[in-house]
């Protein structure tokens, strides 16, 4: 899928997008075929493929959808102050909680691999460009990829048992567990 600025394009991404959301309420997401998704944004099979290659596509732009706003609000937050794990752990499960229903249905749609595969590298990169991950610590080089991995991977359990769970623990509380895990994870590395 290409970026771009021109309106009518936006318009009828966002038209896919809701499509295969309201349809995503209904049904499982392996019972939904495209054409019922262009047929309910309204828009014609072939226009569907000039903005997406296949439905999987189109699952993860909603997800990319849905975390462009976490990382415009982290970058707010790195604005006025050092982010550290703790603080990332706390804004992730914030920014989930106001997103619950958007979350929901992508956990609820079957293909927890795919929503975890792009859940884990956007994570990543949010991680590295934050520096989350101290580069003070004494982790090798060769290490830090695997505790990155370990993190990303806790977090997306973690979240999706919370948002299932109906997110009765304070996000603070979940950030500091987070930190914690990773905290202790590092130490048990760098001894």
């Amino acid at each position: 899928m290409k970026d771009s600025t021109d309106l009518r394009v936006k318009r009828t991404r966002r038209w896919l997008q809701g499509a295969l959301r309201d349809l995503m309420k209904t049904k499982p997401y392996s019972k939904i075929k495209i054409g019922e998704i262009a047929q309910k944004a309204d828009v014609a099979r072939p226009t569907f493929y000039l903005h997406y290659s296949s439905k999987d596509e189109l699952l993860v732009s909603l997800f990319d959808d849905l975390f462009h706003d976490f990382r415009e609000a982290l970058e707010n937050e790195l604005a006025h102050q050092n982010v550290d794990l703790r603080l990332f752990g706390r804004l992730v499960f914030n920014y989930s909680r106001q997103n619950a229903e958007g979350f929901g249905i992508l956990l609820d749609s079957g293909v927890d691999n795919l929503v975890e595969a792009r859940f884990r590298t956007i994570i990543l990169e949010l991680s590295t460009s934050i520096r989350v991950v101290d580069p003070n610590r004494p982790e090798s080089d060769e290490l830090l990829p695997y505790i990155d991995d370990f993190i990303a991977a806790g977090m997306f359990a973690m979240l999706k048992r919370w948002l299932k769970e109906g997110m009765v623990i304070p996000d603070e509380t979940m950030g500091l567990m987070l930190s914690n895990v990773a905290e202790t994870l590092r130490d048990m590395v760098s001894d």
